[in-house]
């Protein structure tokens, strides 16, 4: 669609994906993680923007703090989806370089990839982070406390 936004073979396929992706099949059996996206829900309720805006920031900055805390998953993702390939890097540098391969493909869709590029400063950092756990934690990969969420939201500065 970025080549060709009249080419309806490519849409139709983008609209079947973006249906199993938001009706939750892939994550029959297993417990699905949610973590950037609590992120992003705090940064959509805070400021006028919307979702796709907010996940192409919090779901890099998301992938950068995994790759120094929990990176197996993030590398593998690199591996399997961009190519990266898993006997050049290990698997922090693997989860670093899907983190900017994701900010790289955001960007060639025409998306910011920033707090900074949205107008965004750290100044309600804080209150979305409690708002976010008030109830304990947010995510399930690794478990997001206020100040682990504080963290990947400076990340995304």
């Amino acid at each position: 669609l970025i080549k060709d936004p009249k080419d309806i073979n490519a849409r139709a396929e983008i609209q079947w994906l973006a249906s199993v992706a938001h009706n939750n099949f892939l994550d029959a059996g297993r417990i699905a993680d949610w973590g950037s996206h609590r992120i992003e829900h705090e940064l959509s309720a805070q400021y006028n923007i919307t979702h796709g805006e907010g996940m192409a920031v919090a779901i890099t900055a998301w992938v950068k703090y995994m790759a120094g805390v929990k990176p197996w998953r993030p590398a593998l993702l690199a591996t399997r989806v961009f190519g990266v390939d898993a006997y050049d890097h290990d698997e922090e540098e693997r989860a670093r370089i899907l983190s900017e391969k994701l900010r790289d493909f955001f960007r060639k869709l025409g998306l910011k990839t920033s707090l900074t590029e949205l107008g965004i400063d750290d100044k309600d950092f804080e209150v979305m982070a409690k708002r976010a756990t008030r109830n304990g934690t947010v995510g399930h990969y690794v478990p997001l406390d206020a100040e682990k969420f504080v963290d990947i939201l400076k990340l995304a500065i």
